[in-house]
């Protein structure tokens, strides 16, 4: 993985062992004529600049020290940053660190590292300064620079006394000294405050420069090393599994050539510092086939105890153990390939050595490292560092010159990620006198490669290999009854069919979980049911169940939990499950296959403890079960649902609560106070309540949403209603005609109740996207614009409890009515409450008509030979992956919504839309694996009053003319044949579009062609958008665009500096655009701009100075870019920073679309 290094004729021999930057007022009279004194005492040869730091720029004598001196220590102080002088000497210790690796060793003296890394306290005062003085020196005009700028935007003439040229200069010069505090600090080093007085940590300081010279090369460096950076990080990330108080083993473990060594190398050097001895052996492997373990071990025994004993015995003596255990080490053991190894040279689980200390281990063999501390699969290079690597080894440079470009593409494509082929390769393309010649040489090597059968030989002893290869090997197949079950080879997605956690509150099932639990806990294999009517809790007490801590313990993660509901999708579940236990999906020819395939499944990972959920199984789905019953050692199968199944058993019937629990669980949820409850007026009413519902938890559940924060005649007249109506919730009664009636006396405004009707137009256990409703709401229900309205109603059923909101991803957003990130659920037996509602009456007469098709099974009333007429405004068919697209015909001319639910890869949309000129949303929501398309794209023109259209999962070919379309939604759909290859552009399609919203397609390059001549858009969304990398200068055409959010776009490295022609934008999200560089120069040429989020935009050091013109100016954003913006406050009067808790929550996206990885 070495890159090479430029010509080491450049580099000067080193003649120091240490350069020394300090702040003499600080340490000149403590730390630094104490470590001085030491350095002296040791014989290391330091190099101190004693002379008075002034001036600007360092002088030529002082660069020549420091690029001479073989380590580089920096004394962090509190008045460090204060000293220009001290920070430009700082530029050249990172300039000659990052040139030749010169080791750098940052010592924290007196001050707290993270406020050098993030320039807070005094750190941020001194930068603060360093801005003033870089706006006073550019400054011609007298008087304070506060009130300069107030008569800037009195007078924009006086702007001409600021250099602007002279200005940028000296802030890129600021941010330089920033990048090389944070280079520095993130280092690590020594804090003085760790210690308990200075001569403790000069002591360390010593022996770590000590250590650090012993292993330092004369004349040259290390060379630089492509993707290391990167390898480092995400290594240290895996130290939070180390503990204190044992040795822990690091395995770093890859195919061979990949860089396991080079990777440990670097680790070694980085950590040395934190160790008090350390050792490398390299290449155990070899020495271990040459017979000269003895010498390997006695020559790791002399390094750490300093003398040398020979030991020729298998063990250590026990008085070489007991010194041993008091050392505190770090080992490499380089290129192992047994266990025995590892053993022989550190002791059993590395007892040798005394606790905190870390062994490196290296090996192609991922089992030798399977249990150790933390494990470490070193990757292929990235696409962009093979080429640089590639490049590197061939021509020097990091790009191939235009005339070696195709040789190259063909080197690195064939190398395939792998660093030494990478090097060996560029290495040889030098030697070759022209471009032919070396082409040829490629050609024979290509020749020369192992065939299949060597492959298998290397693989059986490589299993990362036999992946690369796809070489068929025991462990990861199984081959039953002519079918193959394998490992996916990528990232095992957990949380698809991880049991839900359960509600926070809950009251009444621990007697029933204690029972249960004794049932799971037994061995055998068994079925047991869980059966009760609708809204008892069934599901809510086998989450329990499943986070029980007896549960979890026997059977770990394999726990599976799967709803069924009503129409199960058998493939969709089983698909989720392959996923989630990290196996490859095989392709599903029926369901009985599904079934067969499942059983394999199991068998598989039934080799240990296995408990499967069934959840919400209906009447119908037995057969299911039974071909899941597999006789495996211990295998449990929890099944919850409403009906009895008496062939599995006795089932288990969960009862209603008893009055004690009722009454706890109907004051929880209406919120009654306990000081109110005293109130013997309260206690009746209670009482009476308690008592209608019958320990019924939905009931109780609906009745105290509806209660709760009313004033007690309120709870008098609901009482009184229903003793009226003499309701009770008798179990023997129509539950379903119960909770109607007892819905219509719960005192629901009308448009509360229209919106809970609403809720039964999506599938069951699907998330309602938040957004879908808002466009419906506004578009049927009259709402305002903006939405703010229609999500006062979801809050209000919320509340109510006659729905649930999810929310995906909490951010300040929500302020601005973006609400892509909520979700709605509805309780089953709700949903079928709202359907019994919407169905009351004649088919043509019912206002919402909803048809759920199941393969071809039509409702009667819809293959009658005449045309069905409807005078439903609203319309929602759903349909299965059975459906044959055979649509009869229905005139519904009234309809103004349009709901189409399906699941399938192709689809064509109803004919009968034809005549749907009243419809003024669409909403297309595809449940499917995989995407789902069009085959008569065409008929959506017919849709000419539409004005809002949203489409999930759907995949585009292109842009439908529609004239009157205000929203367009397009939510996880492949665009980019629609984006760049539509016969319409989008401008002409669209003309009078007002908002558009794209998320999480994955697809998208680019914006599409004309969008930025569509002059109504106000609202640009282009989110989770991962490949998108730039936007047109053309944006600038967007004159009434007020809100673009680019959220989650990681490859966005820029924004262009026409956005400066936005004159209405007044809100930016860029918010986690992770590649994003700097905002545009002119970016202060924004007049209307109110809001800007930059959480998360990591690479953004510096801001422009343009910025300063920005008069209201709210910032959202995390700590770091905080810091940035807080130096302009002094300019900046009307500037607001929020720093927001974000919470995160993308399980859900798993669980509906497995093939997309989100962690």
């Amino acid at each position: 993985m070495d890159a090479a290094s430029s010509s080491s004729s450049s580099i000067p021999s080193p003649k120091y062992d240490v350069f020394i930057s300090f702040r003499g007022e600080d340490t000149r009279k403590n730390i630094l004529s104490h470590l001085c004194a030491a350095f002296e005492r040791e014989k290391i040869d330091v190099y101190i600049d004693y002379r008075l730091k002034k001036g600007y720029d360092i002088g030529g004598a002082l660069s020549k020290a420091i690029e001479e001196s073989m380590i580089s220590v920096v004394i962090f102080s509190k008045n460090y940053a204060t000293s220009k002088w001290c920070l430009d000497e700082l530029l050249k210790i990172v300039e000659w660190m990052k040139k030749k690796k010169q080791v750098i060793i940052p010592v924290f003296y007196k001050v707290d590292p993270s406020n050098v890394r993030k320039q807070r306290g005094s750190y941020a005062k001194a930068f603060a300064n360093h801005i003033r003085d870089a706006i006073y020196s550019t400054w011609k005009h007298g008087g304070s620079y506060a009130k300069y700028f107030r008569d800037r935007r009195k007078n924009k003439k006086i702007c001409s006394r600021l250099h602007k040229q002279n200005f940028e200069k000296k802030m890129k010069r600021v941010k330089k000294w920033r990048n090389a505090l944070t280079d520095i600090a993130n280092l690590g080093g020594f804090h003085s405050r760790s210690y308990r007085d200075d001569n403790e940590c000069i002591e360390e300081i010593v022996r770590d420069i000590w250590g650090k010279l012993s292993h330092l090369p004369g004349n040259d460096f290390k060379s630089s090393l492509v993707g290391m950076e990167t390898h480092i990080l995400q290594i240290k990330s895996l130290s939070s599994k180390y503990s204190a108080n044992v040795c822990n083993f690091l395995g770093i473990w890859g195919i061979s050539g990949i860089g396991k060594t080079t990777i440990a190398s670097e680790l070694y050097y980085k950590l040395q510092s934190e160790f008090e001895y350390w050792y490398f052996a390299a290449n155990v492997r070899e020495k271990w086939e040459k017979s000269e373990k003895i010498d390997l071990r006695n020559d790791l025994v002399y390094k750490i105890m300093g003398k040398r004993i020979e030991i020729p015995t298998p063990d250590l003596p026990n008085y070489v153990k007991r010194q041993l255990r008091r050392k505190r080490v770090l080992i490499v053991l380089d290129n192992v390939n047994m266990l025995e190894q590892i053993e022989y040279l550190t002791g059993r689980d590395g007892h040798w050595f005394h606790s905190g200390s870390v062994i490196i281990v290296t090996t192609r063999k991922k089992q030798i490292v399977k249990n150790t501390t933390a494990q470490y699969k070193v990757k292929k290079l990235k696409s962009r560092d093979d080429v640089e690597l590639f490049c590197f080894h061939a021509f020097k440079r990091k790009i191939p010159p235009d005339e070696h470009k195709e040789v190259s593409k063909m080197a690195v494509s064939y190398a395939n990620g792998i660093p030494r082929a990478l090097k060996i390769l560029g290495s040889s393309l030098p030697w070759c006198e022209n471009i032919d010649e070396w082409k040829d040489t490629f050609m024979k090597l290509k020749e020369k490669a192992p065939s299949i059968e060597q492959m298998e030989e290397v693989c059986s002893q490589d299993e990362e290999l036999a992946r690369f290869f796809q070489v068929d090997m025991h462990g990861f197949s199984m081959r039953n009854d002519g079918h193959e079950l394998q490992r996916s080879g990528g990232i095992q997605i957990t949380g698809m069919c991880a049991a839900p956690q359960p509600p926070e509150f809950t009251v009444g099932l621990h007697c029933h979980v204690v029972r249960l639990r004794r049932q799971l806990l037994k061995g055998g294999s068994s079925v047991i049911v869980l059966t009760g009517v609708g809204g008892l809790g069934k599901t809510t007490l086998a989450k329990k169940l499943c986070w029980d801590k007896n549960v979890k313990d026997k059977f770990k993660d394999n726990i599976l939990f799967l709803t069924f509901s009503k129409t199960p999708n058998l493939e969709m579940m089983a698909q989720n499950l392959f996923e989630h236990k990290g196996y490859k999906v095989p392709g599903f020819l029926c369901d009985e296959d599904i079934v067969n395939k499942l059983g394999l499944l199991l068998k598989k990972i039934g080799e240990k403890p296995l408990l499967l959920v069934l959840d919400d199984v209906w009447s119908g789905s037995e057969s299911i079960i039974e071909k899941l019953q597999l006789p495996l050692r211990d295998y449990k199968i929890l099944v919850t649902s409403r009906f009895a199944f008496q062939r599995f058993g006795n089932p288990y019937s969960l009862e209603s609560l008893s009055t004690g629990n009722a009454t706890t669980l109907f004051r929880h949820f209406a919120s009654l106070l306990e000081s109110d409850y005293n109130s013997v007026q309260y206690q009746n009413l209670v009482g009476k309540i308690v008592k209608l519902c019958r320990g019924f938890p939905l009931a109780l559940m609906l009745v105290g949403g509806s209660l709760r924060g009313q004033p007690a005649g309120i709870w008098q007249y609901r009482v009184m209603q229903w003793s009226k109506r003499n309701f009770s919730l008798d179990s023997d009664a129509n539950l379903l005609d119960k909770l109607e009636e007892l819905l219509e006396v719960l005192g629901t405004k009308e448009i509360i109740k229209e919106c809970f009707m609403d809720l039964s137009l999506f599938p069951e256990d699907q998330k309602i996207p938040a957004a879908a409703l808002i466009d419906m709401w506004v578009e049927f229900h009259k709402l305002d614009e903006d939405g703010m309205e229609a999500m006062n109603s979801i809050y209000e059923l919320n509340t109510r409890n006659l729905a649930r909101i999810v929310v995906t991803r909490r951010i300040a957003g929500d302020m601005d009515n973006y609400y892509n990130y909520h979700f709605i659920t509805q309780h089953d037996l709700l949903r079928e409450v709202a359907i019994k509602i919407n169905s009351n009456g004649p088919v043509d007469e019912r206002k919402r008509l909803i048809i759920e098709i199941s393969g071809n099974s039509l409702p009667e009333w819809w293959t009658e030979e005449k045309p069905q007429k409807s005078s439903a405004r609203i319309l929602s068919i759903s349909t299965d992956e059975n459906f044959n697209p055979n649509w009869c015909n229905v005139e519904s001319t009234e309809v103004e919504v349009l709901v189409l639910n399906l699941q399938t890869k192709n689809y064509s949309l109803p004919i009968f839309m034809e005549r749907m000129s009243k419809v003024k949303v669409l909403i297309v929501t595809n449940y499917y694996s995989s995407h789902a398309e069009f085959k008569n794209m065409k008929l959506l023109s017919s849709l000419c009053n539409l004005r809002r259209m949203r489409l999930e999962k759907i995949s585009i070919s292109f842009f439908v003319p529609l004239k009157n379309l205000k929203k367009l939604s397009l939510f996880m759909c492949n665009v980019s044949h629609a984006f760049e290859n539509t016969p319409h552009h989008i401008s002409e399609a669209l003309p009078n579009l007002v908002e558009m919203n794209v998320d999480y397609c994955n697809d998208v390059v680019r914006l599409p062609d004309g969008l930025c001549d569509i002059v109504p858009l106000k609202k640009l969304s282009i989110t989770n958008c991962h490949k998108l990398s730039s936007l047109p200068e053309q944006i600038r055409e967007l004159e009434n665009l007020e809100v673009l959010r680019l959220n989650s776009c990681t490859d966005l490295e820029e924004l262009p500096n026409s956005i400066r022609s936005l004159r209405n934008l007044s809100i930016l999200d860029v918010s986690h655009c992770l590649s994003l560089r700097k905002l545009p120069e002119d970016f202060g040429e924004l007049p209307s701009l109110k809001k800007i989020y930059m959480n998360c935009c990591s690479r953004i050091w510096e801001l422009p100075s343009s910025i300063m013109d920005l008069e209201h100016l709210d910032v959202i954003c995390d700590e770091e870019t905080a810091a940035l913006w807080e130096q302009w406050k002094p300019i900046l009067e009307n500037l607001n920073i929020e720093v927001p808790t974000i919470d995160i929550n993308l399980s859900w996206l798993q669980r509906r679309f497995p093939k997309f990885s989100f962690f």
